[in-house]
């Protein structure tokens, strides 16, 4: 059986939300066919509701992981809704997912007014997508108490386009005092509010607690299940007050959910949500916060590729290999085996072609789609091998990919301007060197020079934590000497589980960015 074109291979797109729409509009299954369990993730723990929230680098397969979920409820007839949040999304995948009717897009964060606390923002949100989704099917004999939920939610069909310029908490506080009001004069629905106390303000809090109590009225179906996923937000540093703003919605947004999931425990109702967010965000908003600290370590469990030994077989190549075995079937109705070793050889740039394809793709699911893409983008019509030629013509468009993820972790501390800065101390330099010569570099290089005073863009007292960010994001390594014994140098890198720089050690750039930084 001869291998088909590797253009005609799908390898899947950068970002998981694509990749579902993709599934979306044209009935595939290949995220779920393809999907593989990360190690150390125990989906039945999510399943059950013992954790809720996934956690992992850009780009480990956190959205991959929650869309796995969602399919697999899916294919049970459960009810749940994805959330995905994303404000670069055409026209065409927004309107595809408002039509599948489970899974959304929320855009506009950017431009979300600064507010400190999302809380009951949140809790409007996740009470509405269940609202949304409920029918008298679910609790025969409740559909009064149904019907009152969706007028006081305002829920209609067919839905409206979900944005962040609804989620401001006045804007909901005025949509539903004015819900209440209609709802509360309706004589339909006396028997229901009837013991509410209206001499009191009706604030958000209050009314989404009289929703509460009426969805804890309500009697499901032993088989009715309800789970909501809410993807990893977006994090902009255009200015201090938007970094301020989206750690605060994401804080708020672990808060709630655990609450949620309380409460549904609580009161014996079939409810679940789930978030999933980036490592470095998560350690940005656990900093002086004992609660979201306790939360993390009682309910979250973080996606990590690297710890594995047995290259040959790492569960990463397992999922190319799928998606591959689709792509031939798609294309020629049946499957090869032993695909890696047919679309592959033997070796890569003086490596085996398995340790190749994990080291210089970070250990990272989507830096190996990215890997993948540039390849076949830059294959001829008649390669049907990702031969070493072909990984040397894309080079550069996959080290640009790779900045561009290094960028987005380092936005979490730094504006535009200074993520600039840090590219250049990076470029044209030298791909090892010290603390000591780092830190010169950015004295050299951190001034804004746009006007005559001279302002510093980057503290040089603040290089250690530069150097560890930019360890941390897979950007730098380092490699030691391990004086024991025999004399042998050793490296370390964040994606293979070394979360600590070693304080004497070397830096070196990894491979992957060497190109995009002119080496």
């Amino acid at each position: 059986m001869n291998n088909i074109p590797i253009k005609k291979i799908y390898v899947g797109e950068l970002d998981a939300k694509d990749e579902l729409y993709m599934d979306e509009r044209g009935g595939r299954t290949i995220l779920l066919n393809s999907f593989v369990q990360p190690p150390g993730v125990d989906i039945e723990k999510f399943q059950v509701g013992e954790k809720f929230l996934i956690i992992g680098t850009k780009g480990s397969g956190k959205t991959a992981f929650l869309g796995y979920m969602k399919s697999k409820l899916d294919e049970n007839y459960e009810k749940s809704a994805l959330i995905l949040f994303k404000s670069e999304i055409d026209e065409a995948a927004r309107i595809g997912f408002t039509k599948s009717n489970h899974i959304f897009s929320i855009t506009d964060q950017k431009n979300l007014a600064v507010e400190y606390d999302f809380r009951d923002s949140w809790r409007h949100l996740i009470f509405k997508q269940l609202i949304i989704r409920l029918s008298e099917v679910d609790a025969p004999g409740y559909g009064k108490h149904i019907e009152f939920l969706k007028r006081l939610f305002g829920v209609a069909d067919p839905l409206p386009r979900m944005s962040f310029r609804d989620f401001g908490l006045k804007k909901i506080e005025l949509s539903l005092r004015a819900a209440w009001a209609q709802v509360q004069a309706s004589a339909e629905f006396f028997e229901l509010v009837k013991s509410v106390d209206n001499t009191q303000p009706m604030s958000v809090d209050r009314i989404l607690g009289i929703a509460e109590r009426i969805l804890e009225q309500i009697r499901f179906l032993p088989n009715f299940r309800y789970y909501v996923f809410l993807d990893e937000l977006e994090l902009f540093n255009e200015h201090e007050d938007q970094l301020s703003r989206d750690l605060a919605l994401i804080r708020d947004l672990i808060v709630v959910a655990d609450q949620f999931n309380r409460w549904s425990w609580r009161t014996q109702l079939p409810f679940l949500a789930y978030v999933s967010a980036r490592t470095e965000v998560i350690e940005e908003v656990k900093k002086g916060r004992d609660e979201i600290n306790k939360l993390v370590r009682a309910c979250g469990q973080t996606i990590s590729w690297g710890e594995i030994v047995d290259e040959e077989h790492h569960p990463l190549l397992t999922a190319i290999e799928r998606k591959i075995q689709l792509s031939e079937v798609y294309e020629r109705g049946e499957q090869s085996g032993d695909v890696l070793r047919r679309y592959f050889p033997e070796s890569l740039f003086g490596e085996s072609a398995a340790k190749y394809l994990l080291d210089i793709s970070m250990f990272r699911p989507r830096n190996m789609v990215a890997l993948l893409k540039a390849a076949s983008g830059r294959a001829g019509s008649d390669d049907t091998m990702f031969g070493g030629h072909i990984f040397s013509r894309s080079q550069t468009i996959f080290s640009a990919d790779i900045w561009n993820e290094v960028k987005d972790d380092l936005a979490v501390a730094y504006t535009p301007k200074q993520i600039e800065i840090i590219r250049a101390a990076l470029s044209g330099w030298t791909e090892f060197f010290n603390a000591n010569s780092f830190r010169q570099r950015i004295e050299n290089l951190g001034f804004e020079r746009s006007t005559p005073k001279l302002n510093r863009l980057i503290d040089p007292s603040d290089y250690q934590e530069l150097l560890e960010r930019l360890f941390r994001s897979g950007a730098i390594g380092q490699d030691y000497v391990v004086i024991a014994g025999s004399r042998r140098r050793r490296q370390r890198w964040s994606f293979r589980d070394h979360h600590e720089v070693v304080p004497d050690g070397r830096y070196m750039i990894h491979k992957s960015l060497r190109k995009i930084l002119g080496y």
